[in-house]
């Protein structure tokens, strides 16, 4: 019996996107639909099952396209993935593959219209399999984002950007679209914002790192990375004002103070403290919360200006002080006896210049 899935999801009364998750192995039917599949094809459990097993093929697909991509044989991994779609009809995996590889040799070669209007076909085709399932939002996003990188009409890209841009994760591409439309303003206001909010989440990532070089003991690599963000975010500092970043500063010197304690340095210790109090208190006698306000490199018009928040206390002192109470508190770090010792030499050195 041959059948689209399109038949085969009516007759078993769910979507084109569920019959292409099974087949592409991403799921399986539960024991009831599996038992309704093996009557409606006139098979054996036992049979139905193995023909899922082969359904995992699609994985392969992908994974041996990729090693194609990584080499740039670009002209086999197209000739590999035509015979995918043709296989996989309405499999969005292989789809958003192939359209992809399209889209990159696009991009390469020239412009080459063929490839452009095969990458859309694919991408469209995507698009209406995933009408069906409203969950796969992420693979629509991605779609989408590509479509707009083929569109040649501005004002078509625009709509479609700002459509998936949530949180301003595409800033920069409408900015540079803006840029070639000559809106010059709008496209500063787009790289400043996606500029300074990479900065930000360049520090949230290694705050999130934390447990990981802590629990296995990598304390000089964190100092590095933390030494790494202090750099980079010091660098978009005016010196003589404070900004929000001042008090970023006060908590990065706080956790390098607690790695120089559990490397044996106590005097850095007490140096990185005492430079983290510093800052915090210049913050806290003049805060600036949003992001533009005192730093460099921002551009273009200032609407909506965003404002920057972290999780600790509102006052920045008690703030680093929160932070080495959590670490020393945390049950899961696998500190030893000696290294909790260290880190309450920390608290007790902030204690004592806070008081002071």
């Amino acid at each position: 019996m041959l059948l689209t899935q399109e038949q085969l999801a009516e007759a078993m009364g769910v979507t084109v996107g569920t019959v292409s998750k099974w087949e592409n192995g991403n799921c399986v039917p539960d024991i009831n639909t599996m038992m309704d599949l093996a009557d409606f094809f006139n098979l054996s459990m036992d049979a139905l099952v193995g023909y899922s097993m082969v359904s995992k093929r699609v994985d392969d697909i992908i994974e041996e396209s990729f090693e194609l991509y990584r080499e740039h044989r670009l002209d086999e991994a197209r000739e590999h993935l035509d015979k995918a779609v043709v296989r996989y009809p309405n499999d969005v995996k292989i789809l958003r593959r192939a359209g992809s590889v399209y889209y990159i040799s696009w991009y390469q070669d020239n412009k080459n219209e063929d490839f452009r209007n095969r990458a859309i076909e694919l991408f469209n085709r995507a698009l209406r399999i995933l009408a069906d399932s409203p969950e796969n939002k992420i693979d629509e996003i991605a779609i989408l984002k590509q479509l707009a990188l083929l569109e040649k009409d501005n004002e078509k890209q625009i709509e479609i950007i700002k459509h998936i841009n949530v949180d301003g994760i595409y800033d920069d591409l409408l900015g540079e679209i803006y840029w070639h439309q000559g809106k010059k303003e709008e496209a500063l206001a787009c790289y400043t914002k996606k500029f300074h909010f990479s900065v930000l989440d360049a520090t949230d990532v290694a705050g999130h790192m934390l447990d990981y070089f802590f629990s296995n003991k990598k304390y000089k690599e964190l100092l590095e990375l933390y030494q790494w963000v202090e750099q980079t975010v010091a660098g978009l500092m005016l010196s003589d004002k404070p900004s929000y970043l001042t008090r970023y500063v006060a908590m990065i010197k706080t956790c390098e103070a607690i790695c120089y304690e559990l490397i044996g340095n106590h005097e850095k210790m007490m140096s990185e403290i005492a430079l983290a109090i510093e800052k915090a208190k210049a913050f806290d006698a003049d805060p600036v919360y949003d992001i533009y306000t005192n730093v460099r490199f921002v551009y273009g018009t200032k609407k909506d200006l965003p404002v920057a928040y972290d999780d600790k206390d509102g006052n920045t002192v008690l703030g680093i002080k929160q932070i080495v109470d959590e670490i020393y508190s945390t049950g899961d770090l696998g500190f030893t006896k000696k290294e909790l010792q260290a880190i309450k030499r920390v608290q007790e050195y902030i204690v004592k210049l806070i008081n002071n």
